[in-house]
């Protein structure tokens, strides 16, 4: 059966913590877990801590986490990865969760078997995070790869906001499995650096990147590095080089895309070049506004993310016969 976690408030603000230990880990029994509704502060302790680990990295069955739903959550300074979705990560589903100040919102390296969703995820990076996490460095949204990579990875319409200085939109690490590139699908998903969008990026394999939105302030210089070691300097350069990102959108220094990320307000801005330029993605993007659904987590003139069904149960326990009655929250 499921194993549900809900509506629960993890704590630690230990500022020594032992390196290379997650401080929250999820995983155990046969899969089909259910993780909603859970708030983590982790006070930016001072160490490699992941707040949610779902699997060993050489574990490609999917046993401990399969088929599992991670939604409604929120992160708040992980010293390192938000979310890590290494492992078997077999039939798991990401979504509508958001972090703050975590030196990393996904890491997939490796993501040794998947299928895995994310979707419809809020990211953002306050300028003084760089000084408080384990390696002093910058952040990224999702890092991918590693030689146990084989995916498949679907990204559709997260929405990432960085004001630290030294940070990687898109980070791919390491060699992949068999030399193949990173089997992943990117859609509608908003990426806006401070240093570089993307960090040796792949120009070929089983990956297809497209309908985004990428913008940097190049605090690193430039707009991207490829894995061959160029260095290019807008989006038009990665589409003629790799092949990628042809009907992406280059949002410049992205800073008037969205309403106020600070405020972790993720709402396209009137007249924003996010609006209706993205692709429609059944089971992701219904309900959209327009003639083509939003690039990002929010849909504009709504303000909030995606609908999505929501209910809650009275009572939640108790001995049978027993008589619960459901409530709508749907949004």
């Amino acid at each position: 059966g499921r194993i549900s976690t809900h509506d629960c408030n993890f704590n630690n603000q230990n500022d020594n913590v032992n390196v290379g230990s997650p401080i929250h880990i999820w995983r155990g029994g046969l899969g089909q877990y259910s993780f909603l509704h859970n708030t983590f502060h982790l006070g930016n302790s001072i160490g490699r801590m992941d707040s949610v680990f779902t699997g060993p990295e050489a574990d490609a069955t999917g046993g401990w986490h399969k088929d599992s739903e991670y939604a409604h959550n929120q992160i708040y300074g992980a010293p390192d990865d938000g979310w890590q979705i290494d492992g078997g990560a077999v039939a798991c589903r990401f979504w509508d969760n958001l972090t703050v100040d975590c030196f990393r919102a996904f890491s997939a390296a490796p993501l040794a078997a998947g299928p895995a969703w994310v979707f419809r995820n809020r990211h953002y990076v306050p300028p003084d995070h760089f000084s408080r996490h384990w390696n002093n460095a910058g952040t990224a949204w999702i890092k991918i790869g590693g030689t146990n990579y084989r995916g498949p990875l679907f990204l559709y319409n997260n929405t990432f906001f960085a004001d630290t200085p030294v940070d990687n939109g898109i980070l791919f690490a390491g060699i992949f499995h068999d030399g193949r590139y990173p089997n992943t699908v990117a859609r509608n998903n908003v990426v806006i650096a401070a240093g570089r969008v993307a960090y040796l990026w792949f120009s070929g394999g089983s990956q297809s990147w497209d309908y985004d939105a990428l913008g940097t302030r190049k605090w690193s210089g430039y707009f991207a590095r490829l894995s061959n070691g160029d260095r290019v300097a807008n989006l038009a350069e990665v589409q003629r080089l790799t092949g990628q990102e042809l009907n992406g959108v280059d949002l410049g220094d992205g800073t008037t895309a969205l309403m106020n990320p600070a405020a972790l307000d993720f709402t396209p801005r009137p007249g924003s070049p996010l609006i209706e330029r993205g692709i429609d993605i059944p089971g992701v993007t219904d309900g959209f506004l327009g003639a083509a659904p939003d690039i990002g987590a929010v849909e504009s003139g709504t303000g909030v993310a995606w609908p999505v069904a929501a209910f809650i149960a009275d009572p939640t326990q108790g001995l049978v016969p027993l008589t619960v009655t459901f409530t709508d929250q749907s949004a």
